[in-house]
């Protein structure tokens, strides 16, 4: 039985860029709302440069995760393999990819509110969740 295992370098790539966005968005987390603000009106400078790297490794990482489609995610889907975990990661990243567009252009007060309290939890458990596709995919090897 073949199983579909992805290029050494894409595999480095969709790990690193997705550990860039898990330790940006709990520090991002951590500076905003779990450390002392700074007093007055002011924002920390680091969350501004958090968000940045943040939402530029969102992109690169979605392009990598797109790159998956027309061989590793055909390949599993048609030969039924590790296809419920690999759905639940592609789900987990179009929740995560709307909710980030809508925090970083929407201006209304309740959709950014509805897309912050989606987006920073679906991403803690997308770490869990793709650590449970992979897991998954080398036990099937």
């Amino acid at each position: 039985m073949f199983v579909q295992r992805l290029p050494r370098l894409h595999e480095r790539a969709i790990y690193s860029g997705f550990g860039i966005l898990v330790v940006t968005g709990l520090a991002w987390l951590w500076v905003h709302d779990v450390r002392q603000p700074l007093p007055g009106p002011q924002v920390n400078p680091v969350e501004s440069w958090l968000m940045r790297v943040h939402g530029i490794a969102a992109y690169v990482f979605l392009v990598l995760a797109g790159a998956l489609l027309p061989v590793h995610v055909r390949m599993g889907w048609r030969g039924r393999r590790n296809h419920r975990s690999g759905a639940v990661v592609g789900a987990m990243l179009l929740l995560l990819g709307f909710s980030g567009l809508v925090l970083y252009y929407e201006s209304g007060e309740l959709a950014r509110t509805i897309a912050d309290r989606a987006h920073w939890p679906a991403g803690i458990a997308a770490t869990l969740v793709l650590g449970w596709h992979a897991l998954r995919g080398r036990s099937a090897r």
